[in-house]
């Protein structure tokens, strides 16, 4: 009975022993992944374009006309000159692609908290309706509004992946190399130039040259416009002129995506934002940058004309005191949908 006793009370100590074990190491893993993770929002690539663009949006006063998207966006449009075409005060806020529809819907918001404008035009690139919801650009990109909202659905899935990253072995290494100086995520951040990363073009003969596979409309996932929902009842809240306008992608994409291309546009319109034109602007391998949705320099200013003579049929002009003189179509004031 003694023995009995001592195995018992021998194993009792074996399982405390292992639990404060395996709790520590949870204590640490967990320490590490936050580092990790707060590193990377504070000092990440992706943090320091929000910062720039919430900076430039910061320091602006009597905008009209808000540019909302990806780096299709950034390096294909120039505010200054979209500006001096319209008449109408521009600013280029584009971000990366990991930010989506959700980076969109958040700097609308903070938009609209200082500027009356009435034009938003909403640019992304054309695969952007095959990747997933952006949760983590939701995260990134909320600011002063608060994380959670009301939609029960939404903070799951935002719970969801703040205990993902948490709990994430990618997250604890780079936390890790952090500590031990192995790893400079300032040093990842490209230079900024003409409101947008500064691109690599060593890049471009390997984009022109990489086989291209046709999108598959089958591909996109079920509940990709939720962001841009919200963002079309933000819209209409506010009797704003919203507009999508696919990005630049190289040519060849163009011709071999046209079911997909066709099944994205009619997802996007289904939200109530108007699609300016069912097709993207499709490049010649010359004019593409480093990626082949990303105009290169020299063909900035050509795309910015371009892409103004497409949208400027759709654009509200604007009187001195923020007030919609006329639409294209010849009637006033804001078409509240």
């Amino acid at each position: 009975m003694k023995n009995a006793c001592r195995r018992l009370q021998s194993t009792q100590r074996y399982l405390r022993t292992y639990l404060i074990f395996c709790l520590c190491v949870s204590l640490v893993f967990v320490s590490l992944s936050a580092h990790g993770r707060s590193e990377g929002i504070r000092s990440g690539p992706h943090t320091q374009l929000l910062r720039y663009q919430q900076d430039k949006l910061a320091a602006a006063t009597g905008l009209t006309t808000v540019l909302l998207g990806d780096s299709s966006l950034g390096h294909a449009i120039d505010a200054n000159l979209f500006e001096r075409l319209s008449g109408e005060r521009t600013i280029n806020l584009a971000l990366n692609g990991d930010f989506g529809f959700a980076g969109t819907y958040n700097l609308l918001r903070a938009t609209l908290r200082r500027n009356q404008v009435k034009n938003v035009i909403i640019m992304n690139t054309l695969d952007i309706m095959r990747r997933d919801v952006e949760y983590d650009g939701y995260l990134l990109s909320v600011g002063r509004e608060g994380i959670f909202s009301r939609d029960f659905e939404l903070n799951f899935h935002l719970a969801q992946r703040f205990l993902e990253r948490m709990f994430s072995i990618r997250e604890a290494l780079r936390g890790f190399k952090m500590l031990v100086g192995l790893y400079d995520l300032r040093a990842e951040t490209p230079r900024m130039v003409n409101d947008f990363w500064e691109q690599n073009m060593d890049e471009h003969e390997e984009v022109i040259s990489r086989p291209r596979e046709p999108l598959d409309p089958k591909s996109i996932p079920r509940h990709k416009t939720y962001f841009l929902s919200l963002t079309a009842s933000l819209c209409r809240a506010n009797g704003l002129n919203c507009l999508f306008v696919y990005g630049p992608v190289l040519e060849t994409h163009c011709r071999i995506s046209r079911a997909y291309i066709k099944a994205a546009t009619a997802r996007i319109a289904a939200t109530g934002i108007e699609v300016v034109s069912g097709m993207p602007l499709c490049v010649p391998p010359t004019e593409v940058g480093d990626t082949m949705d990303h105009i290169a320099p020299p063909y900035k200013d050509e795309y910015t004309r371009r892409y103004y003579h497409l949208l400027a049929p759709k654009l509200w002009q604007m009187s001195r005191d923020g007030a919609p003189l006329a639409e294209p179509d010849g009637s006033h004031g804001p078409r509240v949908q």
